[in-house]
């Protein structure tokens, strides 16, 4: 099976991609369109794979992309706020993954920042086209990295339409969906 995870960025896309490949012993790509993850845009996507992505690209691109795959994740968060701060403290202060020693640092934003700000504020309305175009409903990151086991592992079970993997939800929530994992982003008053 081939599983493509639809982010927004910051969104926990990350995490859920890393928890799957856990879970079902698959492989994972991480951002293959992503100049700064990759220059090698010759891959092959194999069988028990999952591929995660950040939506830049025009939904009818995605659309076409996501047609070789299984099962299709779209993956956003609820809180603009702390996902606009961790974009940009992530760009400024490289915390992309919560496996970095975190502390969060001032994030400065001039006129330079506009043209890059206008497509993170664009994700948002792109990943909402392309839950309707493509009928998926939206996994959110707050239904998923929360203090809320039940919550949390009832979101997990939709995604993977439940079936018995062989590991317990417990050491995946430990793991991966804990928000001790998050990092706890305090805006600055």
């Amino acid at each position: 099976m081939k599983i493509l995870i639809i982010g927004t960025g910051k969104c926990g896309s990350g995490t859920l991609m890393y928890a799957l490949a856990e879970d079902l012993k698959y492989d994972v790509l991480v951002e293959p369109f992503n100049r700064a993850v990759t220059d090698n845009f010759n891959f092959i996507i194999e069988d028990n794979t999952v591929v995660k992505i950040i939506n830049t690209a025009p939904s009818d691109d995605i659309i076409e992309f996501s047609e070789q795959f299984d099962k299709v994740i779209l993956m956003d968060r609820r809180d603009e706020t702390e996902r606009f701060f961790s974009i940009m403290h992530a760009h400024q202060h490289d915390t992309w993954t919560h496996k970095e020693n975190y502390n969060p640092q001032d994030v400065i934003i001039n006129r330079d920042w506009i043209p890059y700000l206008k497509g993170v504020f664009e994700g948002k309305e792109c990943i909402n086209r392309l839950s309707k175009d493509m009928e998926i409903p939206i996994v959110y990151m707050e239904d998923l990295c929360t203090e809320d086991y039940d919550l949390s592992k009832e979101t997990y079970q939709n995604i993977i339409d439940y079936r018995d993997t062989g590991n317990d939800f417990q050491s995946l929530y430990d793991t991966h969906f804990d928000t001790k994992h998050k990092q706890q982003l305090k805006i600055p008053k």
